[in-house]
């Protein structure tokens, strides 16, 4: 997950089955902090069981809750 510059704020490395199709974030960077508020960019890269990839990117918004 990248800011809008292009700032890595996260990165989640895990494997996960194929099959899955959620992935959660806690709105926190590799720090452990919680972001500020605004809009994000997440980069999914799936790669099933015969090597085949799909790449997508969403958009995130990220705010706090009073």
């Amino acid at each position: 997950i990248t800011d809008l510059s292009g700032k890595l704020v996260y990165k989640y490395d895990g494997a996960t089955n194929f099959d899955e199709n959620t992935v959660f974030w806690n709105s926190k960077d590799l720090n452990d902090m919680p972001v500020v508020e605004g809009i994000y960019i997440c980069l999914i890269k799936i790669t099933d069981e015969s090597n085949n990839v799909k790449i997508k990117f969403v958009k995130l918004c990220c705010w706090q809750m009073k």
